[in-house]
């Protein structure tokens, strides 16, 4: 499977969704070496928001019937389903991209986890 190197160039947290009482998502993503990471999740999610947003602009240059971008982004990022449909229509396509979770180089891990007050 070809891999993909993420580059941040600035501040960046991903939160856990669970925080305190009272605080707005105080808490970090963390993976089994205590590491901040990208989930999967998240990635898929950010490129599917781009993806159809450039999909809708080159459907809009083309004839109104056609939607040929959007559906190359269903198939790539699967469907949500249909609830106002019949039943049938209900199930989602399957997406066909798969994406694992971005984790630091381990190098960087190994680092991180030596020094308790850096992870802290």
């Amino acid at each position: 499977m070809p891999s993909l190197h993420i580059t941040l160039h600035s501040d960046w947290r991903i939160g856990s969704g669970t925080g305190r009482p009272g605080d707005v998502d105080q808490l970090i993503r963390r993976d089994r070496f205590q590491c901040p990471y990208l989930p999967a999740k998240t990635i898929i999610g950010i490129w599917r928001d781009g993806c159809e947003r450039v999909a809708h602009a080159l459907d809009a240059d083309l004839s109104p019937e056609c939607t040929t971008w959007t559906k190359w982004v269903a198939y790539l990022f699967g469907s949500a389903p249909n609830l106002s449909a019949t039943p049938a229509a209900h199930t989602p396509a399957p997406a066909h991209l798969k994406v694992d979770s971005a984790h630091l180089e381990t190098a960087l891990q190994k680092a991180i986890a030596a020094r308790p007050a850096l992870q802290a």
